[in-house]
């Protein structure tokens, strides 16, 4: 398995102003909150948000520039590190 098995593709939701990140292989989904500056975990399904949703998957620098800089990396690492022991705290 390579590293392109766990990037990250990221969505713009024009018409809601929403940035989201997901990551197919673990089937994480989180979406940028604005106020607080953080990554939480979407509300709808991914696969709810594929047909229900005209989101747009853009490139990494460009969610960069409106999550100013903060990207979900770190806390989709640790979702991967927490998934593969099994569900046990690290």
């Amino acid at each position: 398995m390579g590293d392109s098995d766990y990037e990250l593709v990221y969505y713009w939701v024009e018409e809601c102003a929403a940035l989201f990140a997901y990551g197919s292989y673990y089937e994480f989904f989180e979406r940028y909150d604005r106020t607080s500056d953080c990554w939480r975990p979407s509300e709808i399904s991914y696969s709810r948000f594929l047909h229900d949703f005209n989101g747009k998957e853009m490139d990494e620098s460009a969610a960069k520039m409106i999550a100013s800089g903060n990207l979900p990396d770190k806390k989709y690492e640790e979702y991967r590190r927490f998934i593969n022991s099994g569900g046990k705290r690290f």
